[in-house]
């Protein structure tokens, strides 16, 4: 199992380009998170206690 593993991340690592890409759309999903929907989950969830921190652990 481990020699499968050990694998498939030799094959993800090699292509840099898809690395990158993979990090980058991973940020880019921070991002407009932070930017537009934050705000908008939080006041649809005010009945919630902590709203605010529940959503940026679900976020993570």
């Amino acid at each position: 199992m481990i020699a499968l593993i050990k694998r498939n991340l030799k094959i993800y690592f090699a292509n840099k380009i898809g690395v990158l890409m993979s990090c980058l759309g991973a940020l880019i999903s921070f991002f407009i998170y932070i930017g537009f929907l934050q705000q908008n989950l939080i006041s649809s969830w005010q009945s919630l206690p902590h709203a605010k921190e529940m959503l940026d652990l679900w976020m993570i």
